[in-house]
């Protein structure tokens, strides 16, 4: 009889000390989460939302959401812009193909029931915008459609972008003896005069490229130089010197 009291009371302490522990980890978890919410910021929208989270009260899902990870608009509407603007993409487009290159639709962003930006590109020129959209029933409208950037450009300097792109494209391939439709140029500064960027030889996301200089003489485009390694200084001393910061001298 002794024993099995014993025993009792050694499993009553075990439970107690379990529930201890565990009282003790809620606890905790509280005090954390209510610390974050203070490190967040506690401001709430109308919907009781915490904006320094991200989050914002969506009237048509009836719930907080950060609208870069769903945006707020019925799946049904949704579907339908996506599926005109693949459609429509190069007739609305201001900017056209080039190589014979072909656009497609790589991202969506959606800010609200009337708005989303898009990112598109051929294989050779990479654009986004900014479109203004109706849905009325299963038909779509595009009320504006506005280029925002072309490949790391502003809108004013898209076009000019494009035709260096495609000179740099035909030199490329004259230099490599490559097929220009697997040439893939970045343009990451452009200055005018002077251009620098990616170039890669595959259509492929995932292939490895190098980088180039390039500048106008007499009106024409020149490859100053190319490659993987570090850039000679003695062959860009006329490049603007914020371009060419990373140049070494030999």
């Amino acid at each position: 009889m002794a024993k099995a009291i014993i025993v009792l009371i050694v499993l009553l302490a075990i439970v107690l000390a379990i529930r201890f522990v565990f009282q003790k980890s809620l606890n905790r978890e509280a005090v954390d989460n209510n610390a974050q919410e203070q490190i967040i910021g506690g401001d709430k929208d109308e919907g009781g939302c915490l904006v320094g989270a991200g989050y914002s009260w969506c009237e048509l899902k009836q719930k907080c959401l950060r609208i870069w990870e769903e945006p707020c608009i019925d799946s049904g509407v949704q579907s339908r812009v996506e599926a005109y603007l693949k459609e429509h993409i190069s007739e609305l487009s201001p900017e056209k193909e080039v190589l014979g290159g072909k656009f497609y639709i790589t991202q969506f962003h959606f800010i609200d029931d009337q708005h989303v930006d898009v990112d598109y590109e051929d294989g050779h020129i990479a654009l986004s915008a900014s479109v203004l959209f109706t849905v009325d029933g299963e038909e779509v409208t595009i009320q504006k459609f506005s280029l925002t950037s072309s490949n790391g450009s502003s809108p004013e300097n898209a076009g000019n972008s494009n035709i260096a792109i495609v000179e740099l494209t035909r030199l490329f391939a004259a230099k490599y003896q490559a097929d220009p439709s697997n040439i893939v140029i970045q343009i990451n500064d452009d200055r005018g005069t002077y251009l620098r960027g990616n170039v890669k030889f595959s259509l492929d996301e995932q292939a490895t490229g190098g980088y180039f200089l390039a500048r106008m003489v007499n009106g024409q485009y020149e490859i100053v130089v190319d490659g993987n390694g570090q850039i000679d200084c003695a062959l860009v001393t006329d490049f603007p010197s914020d371009m060419v910061q990373d140049c070494s001298v030999r």
